[in-house]
């Protein structure tokens, strides 16, 4: 015997726009900046340049910490995708440039970027700081 049985009709447990504003919670930049962010901008842009053998990973960790900034201040503020700072920075993370990565001129460049970006971010309360 082939009986087929009705499943019962799902219903959603919240309505759409309480799972609209859910999503785009979720999907929200964690606007939280560690204390390692600053201790690689120290060691770069201090007097005297980092070890060559750490150029190519603190190249690698600015440039997730100017990402990260990006999509904190375009989820502040959409409109800040046209600010100068955050095209200069979006440019560093997305181009991979003349110089080569692991460059200490490419690496300083990303520093003074995340930097500007960062007291920016910093002023307008949209980020908080972490140890």
């Amino acid at each position: 015997m082939n009986s087929t049985v009705a499943a019962p009709r799902w219903e959603a447990p919240w309505q759409a726009d309480t799972l609209l504003r859910a999503l785009t919670a979720l999907r929200r930049t964690d606007p939280r900046v560690p204390d390692a962010v600053f201790d690689d901008l120290n060691q770069v842009l201090e007097e005297h340049a980092p070890p060559a053998d750490l150029v190519d990973v603190l190249t690698k960790r600015l440039k997730g910490a100017l990402g990260h900034l990006v999509s904190v201040a375009i989820d502040a503020d959409p409109a800040a995708a046209a600010h100068p700072l955050v095209a200069r920075a979006q440019e560093l993370t997305t181009a991979q440039g003349v110089e080569a990565p692991e460059s200490l001129g490419r690496l300083r460049h990303l520093a003074w970027a995340t930097h500007d970006l960062l007291e920016a971010l910093v002023e307008a309360n949209h980020v908080r700081l972490i140890d």
